[in-house]
């Protein structure tokens, strides 16, 4: 599983790893109103970034290790695909 943290517009990918440990140390930032946090990315060099209680923080978490859904249509009748079918044609 790969993660994307992205910090104030800043986007960081983190490799599989102590994921939490990283969480933690945002958390504890902003808990104590600011401060650098060290990010090791997986395509940039060791960075560090100044996270404060107003700083934007997202992660996604790209990859998975449970099985993927299948896709609704799959389970759909000719008539119901074929009514999809048509809204995304026209649309």
């Amino acid at each position: 599983m790969t993660h994307h943290l992205m910090i104030d517009g800043e986007w960081f990918l983190i490799p599989d790893g102590d994921v939490d440990a990283l969480r933690g140390d945002l958390v504890a930032a902003v808990r104590a109103n600011g401060g650098f946090v060290a990010i090791d990315g997986g395509t940039r060099r060791r960075s560090e970034a100044l996270v404060t209680p107003a700083s934007a923080v997202r992660w996604e978490h790209v990859g998975s290790e449970e099985p993927e859904l299948a896709s609704p249509t799959w389970s759909m009748d000719a008539a119901a695909r074929a009514e999809l079918e048509w809204w995304f044609e026209t649309g």
